[in-house]
């Protein structure tokens, strides 16, 4: 262990000792070509006139400037003297200017106050440029000029390649004003299960546990229960019921079909034998032989009593005679009809009775199937599984959750697994009350992990209606996309929600910005000459920054490392003259 600290301590030596050689040969390079290029104001300093202007003398005429700022924006104030320091009537003079700034030059045109004359346009900051004033007085042409340089530096192109100083154009830009909250990662609600059982039973086998992949169907885990033998070898031993109830009911039924055509013939008055042939490979019933005995006695009678009433219209019987056929006959038709009735009420009486006995036990066999089916387990199972329930996965996914083990007796309801597809997960963060009205459903969210090291997109999609009494914050959501399993339910992020979008005319980015004086500036580059900028700044977001005044659109700043360049100006003295 020492010696391990101990090679570590050395390494982290070396490291720094390499990183300050660099510096060191970064601060040597840049002082070599930087000598004599540090341009922050004019050596030697001009002399002052008596309102503490410049001073500069052209021919026989001095011109006294002085840069006012006291309480208004920067102004051009120019006193007119003689050689001998007299003041000059101004009514004598015209004049005009011109500001030369790098990559733009600002004529300035001049109007008369008391004893100065007074330029009609800002000299905006940084007040480097050169001046030119040109004047013409009593017919003769003036000319006079100053320089003065201040945030500006030069730096060579192989100092500027080493420095790796990224440049970008200054232009319009979309802004996206954000609410950063608390949060954390939840399970997608629509997205996991839980895994219960509805019977009660010892847990015989455990084969997936917290962290592994599953797939639908996979058995997760194998309890027997005695309930769920009990309900399979009774469901079983109905179907067997049920079965010969049915052929119970087919037989009956067709016996019941079978003498309904039976009677249809007999009462269609056919003859005996070629009713019994037609329905000689019919099963009927006992009163088939019954039946048609009855009808073959009917048949006879009836016969032998029209053959009566034939004869005593002929006078060739007597009338005691046609009264015995008529009794025999009328007995028949009585014992034929009686039977008749009897054997079709017995055939559907018979057949009913086959049919509610069926039904009796499909309904009974319907409702342990559905028992078996709560229960989770299929209808049938060998004589060894009548008693095991497997519990399965009903979804592709991870089990986040176990809460059984080997040997274990749950009791019926008892939660044992939870499956959860994590490929998409909610962020839930909390809206503090103040802030409801900004968010919103269809908002993009960036949820950032505590370590910095990662980031995920999304939309909100979900935002309660009512606020916690207690925090006074609602609960809203957004789903993300979890392809690599990295957002874990529990972890805990912070939510950037985009409240706003709206676009500037023209932004740089925030990592341009450095402080320069009292002023927030960027570095505009022209060549290889770099001059401060002060900005006025306006919205902002995460990236970029409204740029109100100080920069043009279309200029080229320093977006990176732009430090390299403050720290350079760092170590001249500047000056501010005015």
């Amino acid at each position: 262990m020492f010696r391990k600290k101990l090679y570590i301590t050395l390494i982290i030596v070396f490291l720094t000792l390499g990183a300050g050689f660099q510096i060191l040969m970064l601060e040597g390079t840049q002082a070599q070509h930087a000598h004599g290029e540090h341009e922050e104001s004019e050596a030697p300093a001009s002399p002052k006139g008596p309102h503490g202007g410049r001073l500069l003398s052209e021919q026989d005429l001095k011109l006294e400037v002085r840069i006012f700022e006291q309480g208004i924006p920067p102004e051009f104030r120019v006193y007119l003297w003689d050689q001998q320091m007299q003041p000059l009537p101004l009514e004598a003079l015209q004049l005009r200017a011109e500001v030369k700034r790098l990559g733009l030059t600002d004529h300035i045109s001049f109007r008369r106050e008391r004893d100065y004359w007074v330029g009609e346009q800002e000299i905006y900051e940084p007040h480097s440029f050169e001046a030119v004033f040109y004047g013409v007085y009593q017919g003769k042409d003036y000319r006079w000029s100053f320089t003065q340089k201040e945030g500006r530096i030069t730096i060579p192109p192989e100092l500027f390649k080493r420095a790796q100083m990224g440049l970008k154009k200054a232009g319009p830009a979309v802004l996206h004003e954000t609410l950063t909250l608390p949060g954390k990662i939840a399970l997608d609600q629509a997205k996991y299960v839980d895994i219960h059982t509805d019977t009660s039973g010892l847990v015989e086998n455990v084969f997936k546990h917290v962290g592994e992949t599953v797939r639908q169907g996979d058995v997760l885990a194998v309890i027997r229960s005695r309930e769920v033998a009990d309900v399979r070898l009774q469901y079983q031993l109905v179907q067997q019921k049920l079965k010969q109830a049915e052929v119970l009911y087919q037989r009956e039924h067709t016996a019941w079909t079978n003498l309904r055509q039976l009677v249809n013939l007999v009462q269609q008055g056919g003859d005996i034998h070629s009713i019994h042939e037609r329905l000689r490979q019919m099963p009927i019933g006992e009163h088939k032989g019954a039946l048609l005995r009855a009808y073959a006695d009917l048949r006879m009678h009836r016969q032998a009593y029209d053959r009566e009433k034939q004869l005593q219209k002929n006078q060739a019987t007597s009338r005691q005679e046609l009264q015995a056929a008529q009794t025999a006959f009328d007995k028949s038709f009585a014992h034929y009809t009686a039977l008749l009735e009897e054997s079709v009420l017995f055939g559907e009486q018979a057949s009913l009775r086959a049919e509610q006995s069926r039904d009796e036990f499909k309904a009974e066999s319907n409702t342990l199937q559905q028992q078996l089916r709560t229960l989770g387990v299929p209808l049938q199972a060998a004589p060894a599984e009548l008693g095991k329930v497997y519990i399965k996965s009903p979804m592709n996914g991870v089990i986040t959750e176990k809460s059984l083990s080997l040997g274990q007796r749950i009791e019926s309801s008892a939660r044992l697994f939870v499956v959860a597809d994590l490929s998409e997960v909610w962020a839930e963060l909390q809206v503090p009350e103040s802030q409801l009205e900004k968010v919103k459903l269809g908002q993009s969210v960036v949820v950032h992990a505590q370590n910095g090291k990662k980031k995920a997109r999304g939309r909100i999609s979900h935002s309660s209606p009512v606020v916690d009494p207690d925090s006074r914050r609602a609960e809203a959501h957004a789903h993300i996309d979890n392809p690599e399993r990295y957002w874990r339910p529990g972890m805990f992020v912070s939510i950037e929600v985009q409240v706003e979008s709206h676009q500037v005319p023209v932004a740089v980015q925030k990592s341009a910005l450095q402080t320069y004086r009292d002023w927030t500036v960027v570095y505009a580059k022209f060549g290889d000459t770099f001059e401060i900028r002060p900005l006025e700044l306006g919205a902002e977001d995460a990236q970029w920054v409204e740029v109100r005044s100080g920069l043009s659109a279309g200029q080229t700043y320093v977006a990176d490392n732009s430090f390299v360049l403050k720290a350079e100006l760092g170590k001249t003295a500047a000056t501010h003259d005015h």
